[in-house]
């Protein structure tokens, strides 16, 4: 009996994963397992997001949101879904998966995100990806019906530093997000949540384009200072009244946990730092042969999604 639920489950989650996209409008209300595409326009550009209604998303009345953002250069959807194994965690947890497109002069790859000191074309245009990223928040609320406390965003190199920019944006609406190697280069001038917003960071000792004690990049943005992982910490320690007493700290061999646990809101502020760590998704696969190799020494996407499950909004 429990091989048989086994194979059924198997042939579940292959099924959810073969589903060809189907293209809505803004206006209209999903309820029906699948994979979507909506687009939209904000300030006189076309947006698109694809995202994934798994099957098991109908086990909640309002189920959570993952917002995942590309790297800079990114927007293949596909590769992305198999680099990060996000998509199957969706179909075993019932979380509604979405992928946004970032910018570029092509619609649909070598992207990138305007997160303030960082990157290419959506940063010299001055591209407004808050009031893009906001417009899909509040579509999925309305004709997805997810629940509004549990809309999370996570994201990898200029992906990453896009998810610390729409924290310190829309704290109002997001509960926790998650940068993997990717650099917060904000501080108080500029970086200014209204309300708490739960923190998780994967930094890689062994990344040379954004350095984890910070510095100028080596990767396409040459001339850029990133700041350091301490700064990740140290900032939103205090922007979310953590205590001030020193961090719990758990390490293994090659990764250091570093975590602020006692926030106003039960909110948390943990940083992995990954001693064989390199600009990747850790647990992920190599997306391309010129890319860095993932360290195997931690499970990024199931660690994210552990840390997001705990820390619904508190409003």
């Amino acid at each position: 009996m429990q091989l048989i639920f086994q194979l059924l489950s198997i042939l579940l989650l292959l099924h959810c994963s073969s589903w060809k996209v189907k293209s809505i409008t803004p206006e209209q209300q999903v309820t029906t397992p699948g994979d979507y595409e909506v687009k939209f326009s904000i300030d006189s550009r076309q947006r698109i997001v694809e995202f994934h209604y798994p099957e098991t998303a109908q086990n909640h009345t309002h189920p959570p949101l993952v917002i995942l953002l590309h790297g800079g250069g990114g927007g293949k959807v596909k590769r992305f879904k198999e680099t990060t194994g996000m998509q199957k965690l969706a179909d075993k947890k019932g979380f509604i998966l979405a992928f946004p497109y970032g910018n570029g002069v092509f619609s649909r790859r070598l992207l990138t995100w305007n997160a303030g000191n960082c990157c290419g074309y959506a940063k010299k245009n001055k591209i407004d990806d808050v009031k893009f990223i906001n417009a899909w928040i509040e579509y999925a609320k309305d004709k997805l019906g997810v629940d509004k406390r549990r809309i999370y965003v996570a994201g990898i190199s200029n992906g990453g530093m896009m998810a610390f920019h729409i924290a310190c944006r829309l704290s109002d609406k997001v509960a926790a997000v998650a940068s993997i190697s990717g650099a917060f280069n904000e501080d108080k001038t500029t970086c200014k949540p209204q309300q708490p917003v739960s923190i998780l960071s994967f930094r890689g000792r062994l990344d040379t384009h954004i350095k984890y004690n910070g510095g100028a990049s080596e990767g396409v943005d040459k001339g850029r200072i990133d700041k350091s992982a301490q700064h990740t910490l140290n900032f939103w320690q205090k922007a979310n009244r953590c205590s001030t007493a020193p961090p719990k700290i758990s390490s293994t061999k090659y990764v250091k946990q570093t975590s602020y646990q006692n926030c106003k809101q039960q909110n948390e502020v943990t940083l992995y730092s990954l001693a064989r760590g390199t600009h990747s998704w850790p647990g992920g696969k190599r997306s391309a042969f010129f890319l860095d190799t993932p360290t195997q020494d931690i499970n990024a996407s199931q660690v994210t999604w552990e840390f997001f499950s705990k820390h619904p909004k508190k409003f």
